[in-house]
């Protein structure tokens, strides 16, 4: 039996090691929200500041482990500040097209000298300060796979893009000459007072939250939350979710919309009036659809 015992120790411990070594040859890091790094602590990190002089047709910022945030630069410039080591840092590559700020992560061996510490940075050593002028109109492309984005900037951009994998996001004042797309995997969306032709909110896990948008067409799609839409005269509005509630407050009378409802477990009601899943006003001009497979559709109307 102690043999047993001895035996499985041993390759317990075996086990662990060759978990550890293979940690350190892929460069493994356990991360929160872009606040996590192995073998890195805040006095590894040093501050950078970049400025583009001009105003380029687009602009591109991304990152791996960052929190992304916009304020409104004094002068007619973009200004970038963050923090990098020398495992991780970021390029700026620029012309008169495209400005873009990557992020790059060294291959370290993290038990290097015996050591491997897992650590938490301060919110400023991941914070990303993005510097927009206020009259910078073009495209907008943010991708970040661990981290927050916050834009509250009053811009009107051409084109515009956020993704995170993992990270909320938070969109206000700004407006889209054309396409907006906001999609995150695990965390919340909430965008207010914002306006383009077309706004597209998507998550996997996480609530989205619209309030005070302009648009010709917006549309949402969520796995597991809930969805609220408030104050809106956007003509055609669509909603699904697979597990959540949707809320939809649209600007009109119920008459006006052609109204396609859908669920297989929970309530519908329009106006504080329940239904059953089904179409009203086939020949409206104006269109809402709000479909889930386990929630509530609650739809009411703000004349």
């Amino acid at each position: 039996m102690k043999k047993v015992v001895y035996l499985f120790v041993v390759i317990l411990i075996i086990g662990l090691l060759l978990a550890l070594l293979g940690f350190a040859a892929l460069g493994f890091d356990a991360k929160a929200a872009g606040a996590v790094f192995v073998n890195q602590r805040d006095d590894d990190f040093s501050a950078v500041s970049k400025t583009i002089d001009f105003l380029p047709q687009k602009l591109e910022l991304d990152c791996v482990n960052n929190n992304i945030e916009f304020f409104t630069a004094e002068e007619d410039k973009i200004t970038l500040d963050y923090y990098q080591s020398d495992y991780y840092y970021f390029e700026l590559t620029k012309n008169s097209e495209v400005a873009k700020l990557k992020a790059v992560k060294k291959h370290q061996f993290w038990l290097k000298n015996w050591s491997f510490e897992i650590g938490t940075l301060s919110p400023e050593i991941v914070k990303v300060k993005v510097g927009l002028a206020k009259n910078f109109s073009g495209e907008l492309v943010v991708k970040t796979v661990n981290g927050n984005i916050k834009l509250h900037n009053s811009n009107e951009f051409e084109s515009f893009s956020i993704k995170v994998t993992n990270g909320k996001v938070d969109v206000k004042n700004a407006s889209v000459v054309t396409d907006s797309s906001i999609e995150t995997v695990n965390g919340n969306i909430q965008i207010e007072s914002f306006a383009a032709k077309s706004i597209s909110a998507s998550n996997t896990n996480g609530s989205i939250k619209l309030s005070k948008l302009q648009a010709q067409t917006i549309s949402t799609q969520t796995v597991n939350g809930n969805t609220t839409i408030k104050n809106t005269t956007c003509p055609n509005i669509e909603a699904k979710a697979t597990n959540g509630n949707i809320t939809i407050n649209p600007a009109g009378r119920f008459e006006d919309y052609r109204v396609k409802v859908s669920n297989n477990v929970g309530s519908i009601k329009i106006n504080d009036i329940k239904y059953a899943s089904q179409t009203f006003h086939p020949s409206a001009t104006k269109y809402i659809s709000a479909d889930n497979n386990t929630g509530n559709i609650a739809i009411d109307f703000e004349e």
